[in-house]
């Protein structure tokens, strides 16, 4: 009886495995052999279009692509340079931030140019401990919570949470003196490290 059941389990699992094809509607312009570059640390919109980092000599710069792997022309990369790594988080409308290795977050709009309302926040220690930033949630408000093994934001003690506003101010309203390792955003707007 054991013996139908792994028989039964084994074929089940052969039906619903999915097959690995190339999508030949990505990126036209492959030869096949590998050359082309698509960037690293990629968030896909909702629209299908991808921002992804590009790394030029040691700087960087995101850029953003069609659902096809063609850049699109009209976004401005020039403001998104960076001499660090950069990771990337998006908003559904296209809007994003950037994170720069060493704890330096960026607001962009959606058509790559900076967010001239929000300034450059910048994350310090006291100590000199490196910053390392290990949770960043975009909420679609334009507020960002992070938290990490940080000590001040923009000069301002914060500990290790942060919430900030739209416009780049820290929230005064948000109270969680907590580094965690993990943090979550519960729906009603509740969260816990």
């Amino acid at each position: 009886m054991k013996k139908n059941y792994l028989l039964f389990f084994l074929i089940s699992f052969k039906l619903f495995a999915q097959n690995p094809e190339l999508d030949p509607t990505f990126n036209v312009k492959d030869t096949g052999i590998y050359q082309q570059n698509i960037g690293y640390n990629a968030v896909l919109l909702p629209d299908n279009k991808i921002l992804s980092v590009f790394e030029t000599g040691n700087r960087y710069n995101v850029t953003l692509l069609d659902s096809d792997g063609s850049p699109v022309r009209t976004f401005n990369t020039t403001d998104s340079f960076a001499e660090y790594t950069i990771q990337i988080f998006a908003k559904s409308d296209g809007a994003f931030i950037t994170l720069e290795e060493g704890g330096k977050i960026r607001a962009f709009n959606a058509n790559g140019t900076l967010n001239s309302v929000f300034p450059t926040s910048v994350f310090k220690n006291v100590s000199s401990n490196p910053v390392q930033i290990k949770n960043v949630i975009y909420q679609d408000d334009g507020k960002l919570i992070i938290n990490g093994a940080f000590d001040m934001t923009n000069d301002v003690f914060t500990g290790g949470m942060v919430r900030l506003n739209s416009d780049g101010s820290i929230d005064s309203t948000y109270k969680l003196q907590s580094g965690g390792n993990k943090f979550i955003l519960l729906s009603d707007g509740r969260s816990f490290a």
